[in-house]
């Protein structure tokens, strides 16, 4: 059946009427949006590109190359501590876990406090004036490094003796006299096999008879070694340190050095060996207690470098770490020396300004 022109015309009518309506309904909706947002609010700042016709400053920074380093730490033995004199044990401030320290006091015999002295090599004789040889060089290190004066030599001197009861004295022994006597006898004090060691045992209590020889205290099994499991790659080049507790202490930027004596002693009281200990010792009691420890510390450049974050699209004839960087329109050698969050790290002698951001057919700085 075929449709009449008066049927089209209404149909087509119809179309045009619905296609208006439609309109008018996305106008009175845009124009309803249009008053619902706030009126005179600009972009957020944090969506405005810092980057303005192509160019970018410089932003000084200082950078420590600041990583996370872990050590496999290995546990030595426990050591007992014995009297150096026979007598009674009239005063003890030993505590399980407690630190005993070269250079102090821990416990009186007969009233008379006893100094504990940690050297490399253990008394085995009296040292008089005059004396040579390890033990005598580990005694006048010790002393030296608590303080005293002591002489760098392997020999004992009137200035090792004064530096002795100079020790002695700030440990409370007022009537220390080695220099008197010219000699650092074997009695004269407590031999600890570290500087500082953790007690894991008092032996010997107040009111305890004592002879030359028992045990008064036993340590926790001392830091034997540290060694770093692995190394974070891309070091920035120069001398670095570990923080270890309050201490910085230097070592290598190929992993040596991490042996030292007192980077062994600081291992020994920090909080994060310790924690490692306590949780090793706590799964132990279930099974055996690891003999190697995984502890992490924060290994840095020794002297942090002063350099400039820029844009790493800005770099251009880079060569190792050598490179080029337009800077107030001219072109300026810089030395690569990190990235951090989108940004290369570069030093330079020059003092850069403006950086050009992707410079075509930029000329040669090098």
């Amino acid at each position: 059946m075929r449709e009449s022109s008066t049927d089209k015309r209404t149909r087509n009518h119809a179309g045009t009427s619905t296609h208006i309506l439609l309109c008018t309904v996305l106008a009175c909706v845009a124009l309803l949006a249009g008053f619902m947002l706030p009126r005179g609010q600009s972009t957020p700042p944090a969506l405005v590109s810092t980057i303005k016709e192509g160019v970018t400053k410089a932003q000084k920074t200082v950078f420590d190359d600041s990583r996370t380093v872990t050590l496999n730490v290995s546990k030595g033995v426990q050591t007992k501590i014995a009297s150096a004199v026979t007598g009674t044990v009239t005063a003890n401030s030993c505590s399980s876990d407690g630190l005993l320290e070269s250079g102090k006091s821990a416990l009186s015999i007969d009233s008379k406090p006893q100094l504990m002295l940690h050297t490399s090599t253990p008394p085995w004789r009296d040292l008089s004036s005059g004396t040579r040889g390890d033990d005598a060089a580990a005694l006048n290190t010790e002393l030296r490094r608590l303080g005293g004066g002591a002489p760098d030599t392997d020999t004992v001197t009137w200035r090792t003796l004064v530096a002795f009861d100079r020790i002695a004295h700030e440990a409370g022994i007022k009537n220390n006299a080695a220099a008197a006597r010219g000699s650092v006898t074997r009695d004269m004090f407590i031999w600890l096999p570290s500087t500082t060691a953790k007690a894991s045992q008092c032996n010997a209590t107040t009111g305890q008879q004592v002879t030359q020889g028992d045990t008064l205290f036993t340590t926790a099994a001392n830091v034997a070694s540290a060694v770093p499991a692995s190394l974070p790659p891309d070091l920035a080049q120069g001398s670095r340190s570990i923080q270890i507790g309050d201490k910085q202490l230097d070592v290598n930027p190929d992993g040596t050095g991490f042996d030292s004596a007192e980077l062994l002693s600081a291992i020994q009281t920090s909080g994060e060996y310790l924690a490692a200990d306590r949780q090793s010792n706590d799964s132990g009691s279930t099974g055996t207690v690891a003999a190697t420890l995984s502890v992490s510390y924060t290994w840095k450049l020794k002297s942090p470098v002063e350099a400039f974050a820029i844009p790493p699209s800005a770099i251009y004839d880079q060569q190792a770490m050598s490179a080029c960087v337009i800077s107030d329109g001219k072109p300026s050698k810089v030395d690569v020396i990190a990235s951090r969050l989108g940004r290369t790290l570069v030093t330079t002698e020059d003092k850069l300004g403006q950086i050009t951001i992707v410079p075509e057919e930029p000329e040669p700085c090098q």
